[in-house]
């Protein structure tokens, strides 16, 4: 499935139900687009981690088709990259990049 997801939001009405603050002081919120959410969207693509989310069946699809972030068996998430950065460990260079291949975009 090949999405373009910024076609769902760019230059198009969106409302945010707020659910909170993150950890950096980041809102924590669902994007919603007409009646879809967005953020589900993000995920069932590959193009997310659901990371705690209500979304754990659309991630285990999203794995399971090897979709986005999941094309690598290998792939890190941000939270552990984070972690590991911080611990000062060497994360190999091959488990980031589809990651930073789909966040060259942002």
């Amino acid at each position: 499935m090949s999405v373009n997801i910024l076609s769902l939001i760019t230059d198009r009405r969106v409302k945010i139900k707020v659910l909170g603050t993150g950890y950096y002081g980041r809102t924590i919120g669902t994007v919603y687009r007409k009646r879809e959410d967005v953020n589900k969207k993000m995920v069932s693509i590959g193009w997310a981690y659901n990371e705690g989310g209500p979304y754990d069946a659309e991630e285990e699809a999203a794995k399971a088709s090897k979709l986005g972030v999941h094309e690598k068996e290998d792939a890190i998430k941000p939270k552990a990259f984070r972690n590991a950065q911080r611990g000062h460990q060497r994360i190999p260079l091959s488990s980031c990049s589809v990651h930073r291949m789909y966040c060259s975009f942002f």
